[in-house]
């Protein structure tokens, strides 16, 4: 049987999978609006279960921030910030993104250090 928190990694990534974050996914051909809003709010919905257990969400936090994937690492690190969870880890992937990052990935984690 697969752990709780190996379950809500595979769920992010899965969801993650579906949403976009860069200018030029909105303009790629491919780009599905449905798809993209049903994916939001699945991860809105995931959120929300999260929230119910801090534990939990520490350690899915902590594994998704170590995945190779800057899109995974924005909202991990965004959301250990938001929760006060591995704050110096998250600070420093959000500060790599800011200085080698692409464009939309530094406005992103720019605007997120600030808050």
């Amino acid at each position: 049987m697969m752990s709780a928190s190996k379950y809500y990694v595979e769920k992010y990534l899965k969801t993650l999978s579906k949403m976009r974050l860069a200018p030029s996914d909105y303009s790629s051909p491919n780009f599905n609006t449905k798809a993209h809003n049903k994916a939001v709010d699945n991860f809105n919905l995931l959120e929300i279960e999260m929230n119910e257990n801090r534990e939990l969400a520490s350690h899915v936090y902590s594994e998704l921030m170590e995945i190779d994937d800057i899109k995974v690492q924005f909202y991990a690190a965004a959301y250990c910030l938001k929760l006060n969870f591995h704050v110096e880890r998250a600070t420093e992937i959000l500060e790599n993104m800011r200085q080698k990052g692409e464009k939309w990935a530094v406005m992103l984690a720019e605007r997120t250090l600030k808050t």
